[in-house]
């Protein structure tokens, strides 16, 4: 097999794995902006969502997935060190058409390993502002999907988000202000 496709074969593998782990239940810890209001008025106002680790709020029309603990670390519960944020999706199930990106964080930054090596395509990105964190990353297609990894230092800590920026109709930008807003919400307990 040529270098090529063995690192097409991997990206599809890659991004298979991502949205195979995003299936699932979809209930957790998941709170409205304002608990008593009617459904109408969470997609009002957004919500806020804890994992137990951190937090992360979200704007009006966008949703909050957690992710299965697909390696049984945590008792087979959800990764609390994880969710998918969806643009224009509520649960696990819109993970299939619409932009999302999945926030992992890792309380030693030493633990992570980067995938930017599996994409023939990877190209660094100019850095970004959101808060007092500035993120660093790479563009890449994973399996025709165009797609970005970004990492922020948080003293010895790390904050790593992998988008997929387009997905059929929904799509999602870095610089967009609500991409920036979660990011800068993300906050460890």
């Amino acid at each position: 097999m040529k270098p090529g496709r063995i690192a097409a074969v991997i990206t599809a593998a890659a991004l298979g794995c991502c949205l195979l782990s995003a299936c699932g239940s979809s209930s957790g810890s998941q709170k409205n902006a304002a608990s008593s209001a009617s459904s109408s008025k969470t997609e009002e106002k957004g919500m806020d969502h804890d994992t137990g680790v951190f937090t992360v709020s979200v704007p009006a029309g966008w949703g909050i997935a957690p992710v299965d603990d697909l390696l049984k670390q945590y008792d087979g519960k959800t990764n609390p060190n994880s969710v998918y944020v969806l643009k224009e999706g509520m649960t696990s199930d819109d993970i299939s058409r619409c932009a999302y990106f999945r926030v992992t964080f890792y309380k030693d930054a030493r633990s992570y390993i980067s995938t930017k090596g599996v994409y023939s395509d990877a190209k660094d990105i100019a850095p970004i502002q959101a808060g007092s964190r500035t993120w660093e990353g790479y563009s890449y297609s994973g399996a025709g999907f165009p797609g970005c990894c970004i990492s922020a230092k948080d003293g010895n800590s790390l904050w790593v988000c992998q988008f997929v920026l387009k997905n059929y109709d929904s799509s999602m930008q870095l610089e967009d202000a609500e991409v920036k807003s979660i990011l800068k919400s993300l906050k460890v307990k």
